[in-house]
């Protein structure tokens, strides 16, 4: 279940960039067309021109430049493309001795960000004609031209950002280069998605680019160090000693260290009454009709019957995404949510993503959540705890600070906190999965009937995956791909969440990409149901499952392709191998993370003193 790649109407930006587009309806064709008359750095000779260079000295053109810059940059943010790019338009018309490079480079940035290939390609010709060393302006010229079909110029463009990086000196501060290979991360899932594999796997040799994400997975070395290639001895080696050092060093994981509330060891049930809990909850990825139910709540409702505590189900959809009704609509359910509590009178509320949305103001902002649930703790008292699906996104972090001024507990899914710490002050923080029902992942008549496979999509914030998958296609990898949809008719993966978990019970090989646009790369909700599946996780290394799991002995981590294709070669060719490793992976989650102990330990989290 990986609840971060099941919410496009929470979408989050792709990218990062000088200038940031967000929530602008009709961008993508706000600026064709717009130059009816060329402007006049375009009309130099092959669209080259010397810019004035970015000044601090208060001339009047340099006041006039830097007011229109951040004037500029002020409307994007707030979604106000079109204004912005006006005034960008006329500074350049009625003053062009007042240009520079970085107002040229905005205007760039706007054409771009809104698929206005023509105007960008001429923008970004002129920026990196007057800053020739800048390689953020060639590599989005070269992705402007390869848009408008112009390869052969795309490719030495590409060429020249290439050898700008390869030049820089080992202690040059890093670049932003991901981030500007965000659009090209786009395309290439488009391109894989509209069977233009081919397509995609040019983009990936074009911008694989020194010191990249997409260079890092398409041409880098595999983790041992011993060559281009993995030989089966090398995995062979390297399972023998990981599992001897593990179990040398007392059988331990960071998660064990780090509770603060020791865990006995063995499978244990809940052994203190817990009363009432409700859970309020999403019920469905989308807001329309043919949405399928959300694999978050139902496994955590599945679970909490499963164990023996008494609950009550609330759909939490209204306050994950409140603009698909009305703003009294949104209230009324919050006052009906009141209601059922004082009712009710449970000893937990379980909130599903508490004030982390951004509505506008005539919906229910935080302070009026906050407010709420004090008062209604002082008419019953209850224990509030929320959980944060999306904790590795900044915004969550700000948010669970926000609401830890009335949280008893707060729930990450993800152990990735910003450089600021790892703590949120003045409010317990329960560090662990979600608690899964085992008994619906379990293999039907056919068994393991599936070998290697990738389960998910290419949504929003997992465009890293379309790398992987263009490179998996385009090399003919084994490896089964089942791209995952919201609605009912479109996962092949399954409809329901019960035919999800029996489907995952299939695979024998699971392979899970762990990247996601923002950089971060992060243990999602698929990787604990691969191994809740006993299927074999072949992980894209990430510190967060070393948390929870060790490497070559619970799950197998890679960082590049070649790695990928030597361990899925390797472990088709050796089941014990492979069978050894999925089932002593799910006995450590049993022992660990059971339904049973993520329940008890999140009730005495919230009860305890």
């Amino acid at each position: 279940m990986d609840s971060r790649a099941h919410e496009p109407e929470r979408r989050s930006p792709a990218r990062r960039a000088s200038v940031r587009l967000e929530n602008h309806a009709g961008s993508e064709t706000a600026l064709r067309g717009s130059w009816a008359e060329p402007l006049p750095i375009l009309q130099r000779p092959g669209g080259s021109t010397k810019l004035r260079p970015t000044s601090e000295t208060m001339s009047d053109q340099a006041l006039l430049e830097i007011t229109a810059y951040e004037l500029a940059s002020y409307l994007v943010k707030n979604g106000h493309v079109e204004k912005a790019s006006g005034l960008l338009k006329d500074l350049i018309v009625k003053d062009p001795k007042a240009v520079t490079a970085r107002c040229v480079r905005a205007l760039a940035q706007i054409a771009y960000e809104c698929k206005s290939w023509p105007d960008a390609e001429a923008l970004w010709r002129v920026a990196s004609g007057a800053e020739p060393s800048n390689a953020e302006a060639w590599v989005k010229l070269a992705h402007s031209l390869v848009e408008l079909g112009r390869q052969t110029e795309a490719e030495g463009c590409a060429a020249k950002a290439r050898a700008l990086l390869a030049s820089r000196p080992p202690d040059a501060a890093p670049t932003d280069c991901d981030a500007w290979l965000a659009g090209i991360h786009e395309q290439i899932c488009l391109s894989f998605l509209g069977n233009a594999v081919p397509k995609a796997a040019d983009l990936v040799r074009m911008f694989s680019l020194p010191g990249t994400y997409l260079r890092s997975v398409a041409a880098g070395r595999n983790g041992l160090g011993r060559g281009a290639s993995l030989q089966d001895a090398d995995i062979h080696q390297r399972l023998e000693e990981a599992l001897a050092t593990w179990e040398a060093g007392g059988r331990t994981v960071p998660y064990l260290q780090q509770r603060g509330r020791g865990l006995a060891k063995g499978a244990a049930p809940v052994t203190r009454p817990a009363g009432k809990v409700l859970l309020v909850l999403r019920r469905y990825f989308l807001g329309r009709a043919d949405s399928r139910l959300h694999e978050l709540g139902v496994f955590i409702e599945t679970s909490a019957k499963a164990v023996g505590l008494e609950t009550v189900f609330f759909p939490a959809d209204p306050f994950l995404n409140p603009t698909a009704i009305q703003p009294d609509q949104q209230y009324s359910e919050l006052d009906r949510l009141g209601r059922t509590i004082l009712s009710l009178k449970p000893d937990l509320v379980i909130f599903d993503d508490l004030c982390n949305q951004e509505p506008p103001e005539e919906y229910i902002t935080p302070e009026v959540y906050k407010n709420v649930f004090r008062a209604l703790k002082e008419q019953h008292p209850f224990k509030l705890v929320s959980l944060y699906p999306d904790s590795w996104m900044t915004k969550s972090w700000f948010t669970m600070e926000f609401a830890s001024s009335f949280l008893d507990v707060v729930w990450p899914l993800n152990f990735s906190p910003p450089a600021s710490g790892a703590e949120i002050p003045g409010v317990k923080t329960f560090w662990a999965p979600i608690p899964y029902p085992e008994a619906l992942f379990r293999p039907g008549p056919a068994g393991k009937d599936i070998g290697a496979a990738f389960v998910g999509s290419l949504f929003d914030y997992n465009s890293p995956r379309g790398i992987w998958l263009t490179l998996l296609k385009s090399r003919g990898i084994p490896c089964q791909l089942f791209l995952s949809t919201h609605t009912t008719s479109g996962s092949r993966a399954g409809a329901s969440p019960e035919e999800y978990a029996a489907f995952m019970s299939r695979l024998r090989i699971s392979v899970n990409f762990s990247a996601r646009a923002t950089g971060r790369k992060i243990m999602t909700g698929r990787a604990w149901e691969s191994i809740i599946a006993r299927a074999l996780l072949l992980e894209e290394d990430n510190e967060e499952i070393q948390r929870f799991f060790v490497p070559f002995v619970h799950y197998i981590p890679f960082t590049n392709i070649d790695e990928l294709q030597a361990y899925l070669g390797y472990f088709e060719r050796h089941e014990d191998a492979r069978r050894a490793v999925a089932e002593r992976a799910y006995e450590w989650f049993l022992q660990l993370f059971s339904k049973d102990r993520i329940w008890r330990d999140l009730i005495s989290a919230a009860t305890d003193p």
